[in-house]
């Protein structure tokens, strides 16, 4: 429970990185999803129900600021952290190293599930690979950051 409530807080933080710090440092193609990849991070540190949860709690900040497509941004992001935490639970013990591969395919398959609900905000597949690159990128930091919250389970 704590470590859920831990995870809930680090996704919150991250919506104040992603609207503050992240625009004045990165240009908006290479911007990382901060929400998507604190959300999977949590979701592959606890379980997959977990995972959801998180991903619901960072759809509905990303749809927040981004004033709108409220059903679309928390569905997807619920899907794509449940399938990180599904994913954890199937390759028990493997390292986490694998979520610098697995990321970029969560949030592919995020904004492939939002472009479901809205085909007409396609801007083509370079932004959508810059962005997962830059998420992937920033993964080794993320996790290392979130560290604490994973002790109860052995990791890393």
């Amino acid at each position: 429970m704590k470590q859920a409530l831990g995870y809930s807080l680090a996704v919150f933080v991250a919506a104040l990185v992603q609207s503050a710090v992240v625009p004045e440092f990165v240009p908006h193609a290479w911007a990382p999803d901060l929400l998507l990849l604190t959300s999977c991070v949590g979701a592959w540190s606890t379980t997959a129900e977990t995972g959801a949860a998180l991903g619901l709690w960072g759809g509905l900040l990303t749809a927040v600021l981004s004033d709108g497509y409220m059903g679309s941004f928390t569905f997807s992001r619920l899907v794509a952290a449940y399938l990180v935490g599904r994913l954890r639970e199937e390759v028990y013990g493997d390292s986490p190293v694998i979520l610098v591969a697995l990321i970029p395919l969560a949030c592919l398959s995020a904004d492939a599930v939002f472009l479901l609900f809205n085909p007409r905000h396609y801007s083509g597949y370079g932004v959508l690979l810059r962005q997962a690159a830059a998420t992937a990128i920033a993964v080794p930091l993320v996790w290392f950051l979130l560290k604490p919250l994973t002790k109860d389970r052995g990791l890393l």
